[in-house]
């Protein structure tokens, strides 16, 4: 299921639209109405973390190392 917690805080936008892709993939083939509308919305909600880190520059790929060491 794509809402592992790995507790990991330095993915990329990239990494988030890749679990909301395969979010919509599951939904698609889901025979539960409501089980569908739960993974759609986990999709969305992966796609808003994906713009959020995308526009956020404490994301970004070089920086992913110090921002752990701040945040930590």
């Amino acid at each position: 299921m794509p809402m592992a917690r790995d507790n990991n805080i330095n993915k990329t936008a990239e990494q988030y639209r890749w679990l909301a892709a395969k979010c919509r993939e599951t939904a698609r083939t889901a025979s539960d109405g409501t089980e569908r509308a739960h993974l759609l919305a986990t999709a969305q909600r992966w796609d808003l973390l994906a713009d959020r880190v995308g526009r956020d520059p404490r994301y970004s790929q070089r920086d992913r190392r110090s921002v752990t060491t701040r945040e930590s």
